[in-house]
């Protein structure tokens, strides 16, 4: 069973790869930057993208709120994780293997790989579903989408826990720690990240909020 999961997870080289190049972390951190707004733009398209003056500034706004929320999202997750597996190696003992300049990128880098993953499926599931109403959604879809979002969440933490246990020679205690610790503040940081953001944003545009 645990050979059937691996097929699902990158190989660990891949992520000892990884490197300090700062371009291909500016293009990770847009990438997440639009799959946090991209469902917000899409839902308020219609005021966004109006024909009034006021549409050119929008996208200023939009391509800046990309950039800002997009760097929020990745050091908020990444920083606190790198920290913690800090304490976990001070327990152990133990030296960095890629050392300390190399190793918060790295990081950053393993979380914005799981975006790359997983993001694209939840796009594709919320166009192919968004135009369904209350009344004319299948129960049977709804079980299957519930499942579907439980099984890349898991694959998301997983894949973030792959690359986290790649990189650092943890001792198994602490190993078996990375899922669940990244799991739990992953999820916290994304509900108050997406209430912030639909607050945040629905105050920049103007708008009236959309279900």
């Amino acid at each position: 069973m645990k050979n059937f999961f691996e097929k699902f997870l990158f190989p660990p080289h891949i992520y000892k790869n990884l490197n300090e190049n700062k371009l291909t972390l500016l293009i990770g951190i847009l990438f997440v930057g639009l799959a946090d707004l991209v469902f917000f733009i899409d839902k308020n398209a219609s005021n966004l993208f109006a024909d009034n003056p006021k549409t050119a500034v929008n996208y200023v706004i939009i391509i800046i709120a990309v950039f800002v929320i997009g760097t929020v999202d990745v050091l908020f997750f990444g920083i606190p994780v790198y920290d913690l597996l800090k304490v976990f190696k001070k327990q152990e003992g133990t030296k960095d293997v890629y050392g300390s300049r190399r190793l918060p990128v790295m990081v950053l880098k393993i979380y914005i790989m799981a975006h790359f993953t997983v993001i694209p499926i939840h796009v594709v599931t919320y166009f192919l579903t968004k135009d369904f109403t209350v009344e004319n959604f299948p129960e049977a879809l709804v079980y299957f989408l519930l499942f579907l979002e439980l099984v890349l969440t898991i694959w998301f933490f997983a894949l973030i826990s792959r690359g986290i246990n790649s990189i650092y020679r943890l001792d198994p205690f602490f190993k078996r720690l990375v899922f669940p610790a990244v799991l739990l503040w992953g999820t916290i940081l994304g509900i108050v990240l997406e209430q912030g953001i639909n607050e945040l944003l629905i105050k920049v545009f103007y708008i009236t909020p959309v279900a």
